[in-house]
This record gives structure tokens, sequence and C-alpha cells, in this order.
């Protein structure tokens, strides 16, 4: 009888029976061919989202069913169920991917320069030469000069020398000098924080904010993840007398955000083929979606369910959402 042959696993260089379909010390599959694109693609899709028949399983839950796949995952259903970051994950990188084809950068940014946009810009120029000559001439307004330290008439007149200082750099960057050369040659003066704000405001400004958009995009997807936590936080208040754990209300808020992104994901695809659904709609299938899935997961009367989602919104939509945003707008202005 013959000795079985052996194979070194490129994984880990351990050798294993070759008859072996995987490697029994680092569990990779014994292959020995290239893998082709489909099966590559295939590969990416099953690790990064493990996209297969656990997917087709819980979709149906999470669109259907508010708050069924949190009630089974914390009460041990896992292995038939996409995990819920995974899930979470999946939704929002399509998500992301698809809102750029529906909003257009230079509808919204691009400076119109026509007849109207002309003569906005003169009126604006008359009043700050009004404004200027009279302090200039009237004895009781150069007292306003001197006023500092009162809230709301703080101002120096040296605003003037700065925005003849714009001008200049628009004009050298109109020339072909780079931004950098042009806040160094009108605003050498300045400290290194306000020459890179105004570094990035006259970049905005050259480029008319075309891909502002996707950077901000780009920023907000990475704020998420800093809003629910957040978020959780705002349940694990809501629904301190339960004693739930932390970790609990965060795959509650996975699950919710999932659903979301899907709802959001669908609108983008009406969009593509022009249809539209009105925003009220859209507002009230979310806010019975996220009032079930409160009762659901916290099983608790409907009266309090009521009352605890619409605190749980108030509370996300005058507080959250701002901060998301506001983080959002200032990343996306740094790393334009």
């Amino acid at each position: 009888m013959s000795e079985p042959s052996f194979y070194t696993c490129p994984n880990c260089e351990r050798s294993y029976n070759y008859d072996f379909q995987y490697c029994p010390h680092c569990g990779q599959k014994h292959e020995e061919r290239i893998f082709t694109l489909k099966e590559l693609l295939s590969d990416f899709l099953g690790s990064m989202f493990s996209f297969d028949s656990k997917a087709f399983h819980s979709l149906p839950k999470l669109i259907f069913k508010p708050g069924q796949l949190t009630v089974d995952y914390l009460n041990g259903k896992r292995a038939s169920n996409l995990s819920p970051f995974r899930m979470y994950l999946f939704f929002s990188v399509v998500l992301f991917l698809l809102l750029p084809t529906v909003i257009k950068e230079d509808s919204v940014f691009k400076v119109n320069d026509d007849v109207k946009v002309r003569e906005a810009k003169k009126n604006v120029n008359n009043v700050w030469l009004t404004i200027q000559d009279s302090l200039e001439t009237n004895d009781d307004l150069k007292e306003l000069k001197e006023i500092q330290g009162v809230p709301g008439m703080s101002f120096s007149l040296d605003d003037s020398s700065t925005l003849n200082k714009w001008k200049g750099a628009e004009e050298l960057i109109e020339n072909g000098a780079s931004v950098q050369t042009a806040v160094d040659s009108f605003f050498y003066d300045k400290g290194k924080l306000a020459q890179f704000t105004i570094n990035q405001a006259l970049k905005v400004n050259a480029k008319k904010g075309i891909g502002l958009i996707g950077v901000f995009l780009n920023s907000l997807s990475y704020s998420l993840f800093l809003f629910l936590p957040l978020f959780a936080a705002i349940l694990k208040m809501l629904y301190v007398r339960r004693k739930r754990f932390y970790v609990e209300h965060v795959i509650f808020s996975l699950h919710l955000f999932s659903f979301l992104f899907f709802v959001l994901i669908v609108l983008v695809l009406l969009t593509l083929v022009h249809l539209h659904i009105p925003l009220w709609i859209t507002l009230s299938l979310l806010f019975l979606y996220i009032l079930f899935a409160d009762k659901r997961t916290y099983a608790q009367s409907w009266g309090k369910t009521i009352l605890k989602t619409m605190m749980l919104l108030f509370t996300t939509t005058v507080f959250l959402v701002p901060i998301i945003f506001i983080i959002a707008t200032v990343i996306s202005f740094i790393f334009y």
C-alpha cells in the first residue's frame, strides 16, 4: 500500500495529506489553480458581506418583521441570519455608491454668472462702500470703530483689507497660480490655522465646489459610525429600567439603520427611473417601522412604546442629526 502524498499549504506552509480538501492547520481550501474573475468576486462578496443564503433568509425578516432579527439574534438564533454589522456594512456601502448617481454636483455648486448674479454682487459692493463712507464722514458713526467686546458689535475696518486681499488672491488663482501661492502672497501675516482655513475656502471657490458633495458623502458615511453608538446610547437611557446591555441596543440600532439604508436605496433606484414617492409616505413608513420594531424588541405597552419612539425621534432629529452633519461638513472642508 503506497503512502499518501503530501501537499504544502501556501498559507501556513505546513504539510498535510494531498487528498484533504482543506488544510487541517489553518482551514484554507486546497487550490492549485488561479481563481477566475467570477470566483474572485464571489470570494470578495462572501468574505466582506456574507451575501449568501443567510442574506435571503434575513432580508424578509428585516423588511416585513420589524425587530424580529434583533430578537432572534439576542435569543441565540445567529447561524441562519446575516450578522447585524455585516448587514449594516453591506447596505451602507451600496447606498453611498448609489447616491452620487442621483446627486448632480454641477447643478448644485456651479456658479451661474448671469445678469442677476452680477447685479447682486454690484449691490453688495455698493452697500459695503456706503458703510465705509458713513463711518469715515459721520462723527457719531466713527465711535462704532472703537466698540469692542459687545456681543454682535465687535468688528473692524480691517475687514475691507481682508476683502481686497481675497479679491487679489482670486485674481492670482485665475491667472494660473496655485491656491497655496495665493495664500502665501496675500495672507502671509495670518496664523497657520487661519491660513489653512483661507486655503480651503479659496480652493472651494476656485473649483466652484465641484466634487464637494462626493467628499461630503464619504465624510457622512464615516460620521455615521459615530452616530450609531450615540443613537444606541439614547436607547439605553430610554430603556434603562429594562436592564438591557448597551451592546443589545447597538444590535437593534444596526438592524434599524440597515432598514433605513434599504429604504434609501429603493428611493434612489426609483429616482433613477423617474419615479418619486411623496416624502410624507416615506416618513410615515419609517415611523411605523421604528414603532413596531421598538414594540417587538423591548416588549413594552403600546402607550410606553409610542411615547419612547417619539422621544427617540425627537432627540435624534434635534440633537444627533445636526451634530453629525456639522462633523461631516467640517471633515469635508478639511479634506476637500
